[in-house]
């Protein structure tokens, strides 16, 4: 039967081990160029990760368009903006231009 510790007004507890669980983080970071509206999406890299941050810098000078070549589904992001999104690997995300500009993604990926 366990003790009773009148201090905490309940039982005393012993610590048998104490465990300290370590994770590692890997981040890495790339830059694209978007080709232009009449081109075909590029993939972004090829990186396996659990989620990516992409970002259209400030210095570009239309939206960009992000999203999956199979589907032809895009999103648009705007100059200075950025996105995240859960995914198993870079590769999955297409990117282009809305326009005959072409411009440029950064992104970022973290496993």
């Amino acid at each position: 039967m366990p003790e009773y510790d009148p201090i905490t007004d309940g039982l005393k507890v012993s610590i048998i081990a104490n465990t300290t669980t370590t994770s590692s983080v890997t981040v890495v970071a790339g830059t694209v160029a978007a080709p232009t509206s009449a081109g075909s999406a590029v993939i972004m890299g090829t990186q396996a990760c659990s989620e990516v941050t992409i970002q259209a810098p400030v210095a570009n000078t239309v939206n960009v368009l992000f999203g999956s070549a199979a589907a032809a589904a895009y999103m648009e992001l705007a100059p200075g903006r950025d996105f995240t999104i859960s995914c198993n690997n870079v590769n999955k995300i297409f990117v282009k231009s809305s326009t005959a500009t072409a411009q440029t993604v950064n992104w970022i990926a973290r496993s």
